[in-house]
Protein backbone atom coordinates (compact mmCIF):
# COMPACT_ATOMS: atom_id res chain seq x y z
CA UNK A 1 0.00 0.00 0.00
CA UNK A 2 1.22 3.61 -0.83
CA UNK A 3 1.92 5.78 1.84
CA UNK A 4 -0.65 7.42 4.30
CA UNK A 5 -0.63 10.79 3.15
CA UNK A 6 -1.05 9.42 -0.56
CA UNK A 7 -4.06 6.80 0.98
CA UNK A 8 -5.60 10.16 3.15
CA UNK A 9 -5.71 11.86 -0.25
CA UNK A 10 -7.72 9.31 -2.00
CA UNK A 11 -10.06 8.49 0.44
CA UNK A 12 -10.82 12.21 0.71
CA UNK A 13 -11.07 13.04 -2.72
CA UNK A 14 -13.71 9.95 -3.21
CA UNK A 15 -15.78 10.72 -0.02
CA UNK A 16 -15.45 14.54 -0.99
CA UNK A 17 -14.48 15.57 2.44
CA UNK A 18 -11.18 15.39 4.13
CA UNK A 19 -10.01 12.57 5.92
CA UNK A 20 -7.40 11.53 8.35
CA UNK A 21 -5.56 8.22 8.41
CA UNK A 22 -2.89 7.49 11.45
CA UNK A 23 -1.06 4.17 12.13
CA UNK A 24 -1.64 2.56 15.25
CA UNK A 25 0.31 -0.63 14.25
CA UNK A 26 1.58 -2.29 11.78
CA UNK A 27 -0.23 -2.33 9.23
CA UNK A 28 -3.37 -0.78 10.70
CA UNK A 29 -4.48 2.32 10.71
CA UNK A 30 -7.30 4.36 12.38
CA UNK A 31 -9.49 6.65 10.00
CA UNK A 32 -11.10 9.51 11.47
CA UNK A 33 -14.15 11.31 8.60
CA UNK A 34 -16.24 13.82 9.29
CA UNK A 35 -18.97 11.55 9.64
CA UNK A 36 -20.45 11.47 12.98
CA UNK A 37 -23.39 10.22 15.06
CA UNK A 38 -26.45 11.87 16.14
CA UNK A 39 -25.15 12.77 19.56
CA UNK A 40 -22.05 14.33 17.64
CA UNK A 41 -20.27 10.98 18.74
CA UNK A 42 -17.21 9.66 16.18
CA UNK A 43 -17.45 6.73 14.02
CA UNK A 44 -14.45 4.44 15.15
CA UNK A 45 -12.84 3.28 11.65
CA UNK A 46 -9.89 0.75 11.85
CA UNK A 47 -8.32 -0.30 8.76
CA UNK A 48 -5.88 -3.28 9.06
CA UNK A 49 -3.96 -5.91 6.69
CA UNK A 50 -6.06 -9.61 6.58
CA UNK A 51 -4.35 -11.98 4.55
CA UNK A 52 -3.76 -10.77 0.91
CA UNK A 53 -6.11 -8.26 1.27
CA UNK A 54 -7.73 -5.46 3.79
CA UNK A 55 -10.36 -5.07 6.61
CA UNK A 56 -12.57 -2.26 8.13
CA UNK A 57 -13.72 -2.83 11.45
CA UNK A 58 -15.01 -0.41 14.14
CA UNK A 59 -13.53 -3.19 16.73
CA UNK A 60 -16.98 -2.84 18.32
CA UNK A 61 -17.51 0.78 19.16
CA UNK A 62 -20.83 0.87 17.64
CA UNK A 63 -22.81 -1.62 19.49
CA UNK A 64 -21.25 -0.55 22.55
CA UNK A 65 -22.35 2.63 21.64
CA UNK A 66 -26.33 1.63 20.84
CA UNK A 67 -25.73 -0.31 24.53
CA UNK A 68 -25.11 3.36 25.94
CA UNK A 69 -28.46 4.46 24.47
CA UNK A 70 -29.76 1.00 26.08
CA UNK A 71 -30.52 -0.18 22.50
CA UNK A 72 -31.06 -4.43 21.80
CA UNK A 73 -30.26 -4.87 18.50
CA UNK A 74 -30.86 -8.68 18.98
CA UNK A 75 -34.36 -9.93 17.41
CA UNK A 76 -37.59 -8.15 16.42
CA UNK A 77 -37.62 -4.97 14.41
CA UNK A 78 -34.28 -3.76 14.69
CA UNK A 79 -32.61 -7.08 14.16
CA UNK A 80 -34.19 -6.88 10.46
CA UNK A 81 -33.79 -3.26 10.58
CA UNK A 82 -29.74 -4.38 11.28
CA UNK A 83 -29.72 -7.02 8.68
CA UNK A 84 -31.00 -5.03 5.61
CA UNK A 85 -28.15 -1.75 6.72
CA UNK A 86 -25.74 -4.81 6.86
CA UNK A 87 -26.32 -5.93 3.40
CA UNK A 88 -27.15 -3.15 1.80
CA UNK A 89 -23.71 -1.96 3.09
CA UNK A 90 -21.49 -5.15 2.22
CA UNK A 91 -21.16 -5.23 6.27
CA UNK A 92 -20.33 -8.52 8.54
CA UNK A 93 -21.04 -8.81 11.91
CA UNK A 94 -18.84 -10.49 13.58
CA UNK A 95 -19.46 -10.96 17.22
CA UNK A 96 -20.43 -7.67 17.54
CA UNK A 97 -17.77 -5.88 15.23
CA UNK A 98 -18.68 -4.84 12.22
CA UNK A 99 -16.65 -4.99 8.97
CA UNK A 100 -16.57 -4.71 5.74
CA UNK A 101 -13.73 -7.55 4.72
CA UNK A 102 -11.85 -8.54 1.42
CA UNK A 103 -10.75 -4.70 0.08
CA UNK A 104 -8.09 -5.88 -2.34
CA UNK A 105 -6.96 -2.08 -4.15
CA UNK A 106 -6.20 1.06 -2.32
CA UNK A 107 -9.55 2.32 -4.79
CA UNK A 108 -11.22 -0.42 -3.55
CA UNK A 109 -10.19 1.22 0.25
CA UNK A 110 -11.69 4.66 -0.27
CA UNK A 111 -14.77 3.55 -2.18
CA UNK A 112 -15.33 1.01 1.41
CA UNK A 113 -14.60 3.50 3.71
CA UNK A 114 -17.35 5.65 2.89
CA UNK A 115 -19.86 2.83 2.37
CA UNK A 116 -18.95 1.57 6.23
CA UNK A 117 -19.29 5.47 7.51
CA UNK A 118 -22.38 5.24 5.98
CA UNK A 119 -23.62 1.99 7.69
CA UNK A 120 -22.43 2.57 10.68
CA UNK A 121 -24.21 5.59 11.01
CA UNK A 122 -27.84 4.21 9.73
CA UNK A 123 -27.11 1.35 12.95
CA UNK A 124 -26.17 4.66 15.06
CA UNK A 125 -29.39 6.18 13.79
CA UNK A 126 -31.87 3.49 16.06
CA UNK A 127 -30.07 5.36 19.22
CA UNK A 128 -32.32 7.84 18.18
CA UNK A 129 -35.85 5.97 18.14
CA UNK A 130 -36.16 6.09 21.70
CA UNK A 131 -35.71 9.52 21.78
CA UNK A 132 -37.68 10.55 19.20
CA UNK A 133 -40.90 8.35 20.69
CA UNK A 134 -40.29 9.95 24.08
CA UNK A 135 -40.53 13.44 22.65
CA UNK A 136 -43.87 12.73 20.84
CA UNK A 137 -44.70 10.40 23.92
CA UNK A 138 -44.13 13.34 26.47
CA UNK A 139 -46.31 15.90 24.04
CA UNK A 140 -49.29 14.35 25.18
CA UNK A 141 -48.31 13.76 28.62
CA UNK A 142 -47.42 17.59 28.87
CA UNK A 143 -50.99 17.91 27.66
CA UNK A 144 -52.40 15.82 30.49
CA UNK A 145 -50.16 17.28 32.98
CA UNK A 146 -51.28 20.79 32.05
CA UNK A 147 -55.26 20.16 32.04
CA UNK A 148 -54.50 18.50 35.16
CA UNK A 149 -52.85 21.32 36.90
CA UNK A 150 -54.87 24.55 35.97
CA UNK A 151 -57.23 23.19 37.67
CA UNK A 152 -60.64 24.76 35.33
CA UNK A 153 -58.07 27.72 34.22
CA UNK A 154 -58.77 28.61 30.61
CA UNK A 155 -56.16 27.36 28.48
CA UNK A 156 -55.12 27.36 24.51
CA UNK A 157 -52.48 24.63 23.25
CA UNK A 158 -50.62 26.01 20.19
CA UNK A 159 -51.27 29.67 20.86
CA UNK A 160 -49.95 32.38 19.11
CA UNK A 161 -49.47 36.23 19.39
CA UNK A 162 -51.24 37.68 16.58
CA UNK A 163 -49.94 41.45 18.15
CA UNK A 164 -46.44 40.61 18.62
CA UNK A 165 -46.25 37.43 16.26
CA UNK A 166 -48.24 38.33 13.50
CA UNK A 167 -46.02 35.61 11.32
CA UNK A 168 -46.61 33.35 14.00
CA UNK A 169 -42.96 32.09 14.17
CA UNK A 170 -43.17 31.60 17.89
CA UNK A 171 -45.59 29.21 18.86
CA UNK A 172 -46.28 28.67 22.52
CA UNK A 173 -47.40 25.19 23.25
CA UNK A 174 -49.71 26.40 26.19
CA UNK A 175 -51.05 29.73 27.02
CA UNK A 176 -53.13 29.67 30.17
CA UNK A 177 -55.02 32.37 31.16
CA UNK A 178 -55.17 33.55 35.08
CA UNK A 179 -58.14 33.58 37.10
CA UNK A 180 -60.06 36.94 38.04
CA UNK A 181 -56.76 38.90 35.96
CA UNK A 182 -57.34 36.85 32.70
CA UNK A 183 -53.46 37.94 32.62
CA UNK A 184 -51.83 34.85 30.03
CA UNK A 185 -48.90 32.80 31.45
CA UNK A 186 -46.88 30.65 28.87
CA UNK A 187 -46.44 26.67 29.43
CA UNK A 188 -43.37 25.11 27.07
CA UNK A 189 -42.74 21.56 26.17
CA UNK A 190 -39.41 21.07 26.42
CA UNK A 191 -38.72 17.34 25.55
CA UNK A 192 -34.82 17.89 23.84
CA UNK A 193 -31.98 20.34 23.89
CA UNK A 194 -33.41 21.70 20.82
CA UNK A 195 -36.47 22.40 22.04
CA UNK A 196 -35.27 23.57 25.25
CA UNK A 197 -32.93 26.27 22.96
CA UNK A 198 -35.89 27.31 20.68
CA UNK A 199 -38.06 27.69 23.83
CA UNK A 200 -35.44 30.13 25.10
CA UNK A 201 -35.04 32.50 21.89
CA UNK A 202 -38.62 32.77 22.17
CA UNK A 203 -38.74 33.70 25.71
CA UNK A 204 -36.20 36.39 25.02
CA UNK A 205 -38.09 37.54 21.80
CA UNK A 206 -40.92 38.39 23.90
CA UNK A 207 -38.98 40.05 26.42
CA UNK A 208 -37.05 42.31 23.47
CA UNK A 209 -41.19 42.89 22.50
CA UNK A 210 -41.57 44.64 26.13
CA UNK A 211 -44.12 41.43 25.94
CA UNK A 212 -43.34 40.33 29.89
CA UNK A 213 -45.31 37.46 30.11
CA UNK A 214 -44.90 34.58 33.09
CA UNK A 215 -43.06 31.35 31.50
CA UNK A 216 -42.95 27.99 32.69
CA UNK A 217 -41.06 25.33 30.82
CA UNK A 218 -41.83 21.16 31.40
CA UNK A 219 -38.48 19.47 30.90
CA UNK A 220 -37.77 15.94 30.42
CA UNK A 221 -33.89 14.51 31.17
CA UNK A 222 -33.40 14.49 27.78
CA UNK A 223 -32.23 18.49 27.77
CA UNK A 224 -27.75 19.08 27.56
CA UNK A 225 -26.92 20.57 30.85
CA UNK A 226 -26.05 23.52 28.65
CA UNK A 227 -29.56 23.75 27.20
CA UNK A 228 -31.22 23.79 30.41
CA UNK A 229 -28.93 26.55 32.26
CA UNK A 230 -29.28 29.23 29.35
CA UNK A 231 -33.44 27.70 29.82
CA UNK A 232 -33.14 28.04 33.60
CA UNK A 233 -31.91 32.15 32.81
CA UNK A 234 -34.58 32.92 30.26
CA UNK A 235 -37.79 31.10 32.22
CA UNK A 236 -39.52 31.87 35.30
CA UNK A 237 -39.92 28.27 36.32
CA UNK A 238 -38.29 24.93 35.31
CA UNK A 239 -40.69 21.83 36.44
CA UNK A 240 -38.57 18.16 35.59
CA UNK A 241 -40.54 16.02 37.65
CA UNK A 242 -42.63 14.06 35.69
CA UNK A 243 -44.25 12.31 38.85
CA UNK A 244 -45.25 16.47 40.11
CA UNK A 245 -46.10 18.37 37.15
CA UNK A 246 -49.86 19.01 37.64
CA UNK A 247 -49.35 19.95 41.15
CA UNK A 248 -46.87 22.32 40.97
CA UNK A 249 -47.94 23.99 37.99
CA UNK A 250 -51.13 24.64 39.66
CA UNK A 251 -48.60 26.08 42.83
CA UNK A 252 -46.67 28.15 40.22
CA UNK A 253 -50.12 29.58 38.68
CA UNK A 254 -51.69 30.26 42.09
CA UNK A 255 -48.42 32.62 42.83
CA UNK A 256 -49.17 35.12 40.43
CA UNK A 257 -52.53 34.75 40.92
CA UNK A 258 -52.24 35.84 44.54
CA UNK A 259 -49.67 38.27 43.50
Amino acid sequence: MADIKTLEQRISESMGSQVEVRSRGIEEYRVSTPFLFNDGDELKIILKRSGSGWTLTDEGHTMMYLSYHDIDVNGGHRSSVLARILSSHFMKDEDGCFVIDGIKTEDDIAKSVYTFSQGLMKIGDMAMWRKERAKSHFAEVFKSYVISGVRNRNVKFSYTDSEYDPKGLYVIDCCVYLRQSNRPVYLFNVPSSEKAEWTTATIYYFEKMHRLIPSCAMLLDHVSEKARLRLEAAADKLISDPGNMSDRLDVFLSKYEAA
